[in-house]
């Protein structure tokens, strides 16, 4: 479900868990450690959304910020950000500024 000049892009990649809100910043699991994406890499693989969708239920889009739960909308987020899980960033609210 990525992009074709994409394709190779870590965060396209199954053995990628990207930040949810800083995408090109994630935790590869080849590396074992956090990476920024690359835009290549020979140890690339495509993940399988269709078979995350029957297994988990739902799929998170990091780019509309928004999960979806059917094969339908899975076809409207053609070449966007797909995630089933995140690298979360437990400091994130100690860094950022409070709104309230």
């Amino acid at each position: 479900m990525s992009s074709s000049k994409e394709s190779s892009c870590c965060i396209f990649c199954s053995k990628y868990l990207s930040n949810e809100t800083f995408q090109w910043i994630g935790y590869c699991n080849v590396e074992g450690k956090i990476i920024v994406s690359k835009t290549s890499c020979d140890k690339f693989s495509e993940v399988d959304w269709k078979k995350v969708l029957n297994e988990k239920g739902w799929i998170h889009c990091l780019t509309c910020k928004k999960a979806f739960y059917s094969e339908t909308e899975l076809m409207s987020h053609a070449g966007h950000i797909l995630a089933s899980e995140v690298c979360s960033d437990d400091v994130a609210a100690e860094d950022s500024p409070c709104g309230d």
